[in-house]
């Protein structure tokens, strides 16, 4: 009970230095500045070293977990004024600086494969990006034409023989 007591008055206490530090805007000046800094390289070095280990559809789900993990944290932990510039890193360094990585190296097969699911997610995510959904589309675009090829190339053969 006491320890409930002793947790409950150091919340209140964190919580009132919180809006404190936030009234005198050291927390925009001091913490905000830095934290999005940080976060920016995190999220760049993670990306590139998650889409290299992973596959597609694993990294993906990483991309999202991410998303909500960020979420959760401005929820409880951070101040709402982070709320844009924090998502909108995450969707700069996990998503928009590799859309063409994404799709040059699972797009088809998930298509082939028909994983809604993943296809569901990966349109989720790029939509984030503002030319994000061009380039899906440029991409789908360009798998009808190579399977259409490959049907027209076997279909040729089938009538040769």
């Amino acid at each position: 009970m006491i320890f409930l007591l002793l947790l409950r008055n150091s919340f209140f206490l964190f919580f009132n230095i919180f809006c404190f530090c936030f009234c005198l805007k050291l927390y925009q000046s001091i913490f905000e500045t830095e934290f999005i800094r940080e976060s920016e390289l995190l999220y760049k070095i993670e990306g590139e070293a998650k889409l290299q280990l992973l596959e597609v559809p694993d990294y993906l789900n990483h991309v999202e977990k991410r998303f909500g993990e960020e979420n959760n944290r401005l929820l409880h932990y951070l101040h709402s004024s982070s709320k844009q510039p924090l998502i909108f890193c995450l969707e700069k360094y996990l998503i928009g600086e590799h859309i063409q990585s994404i799709l040059q190296k699972g797009f088809d097969q998930m298509i082939s494969e028909h994983r809604l699911g993943d296809l569901k997610l990966l349109y989720l995510l790029i939509s984030r990006i503002s030319n994000g959904v061009d380039q899906l589309r440029v991409a789908y675009s360009q798998y009808i034409k190579v399977r259409f090829y490959c049907w027209l190339i076997d279909w040729f053969l089938l009538l040769r023989t």
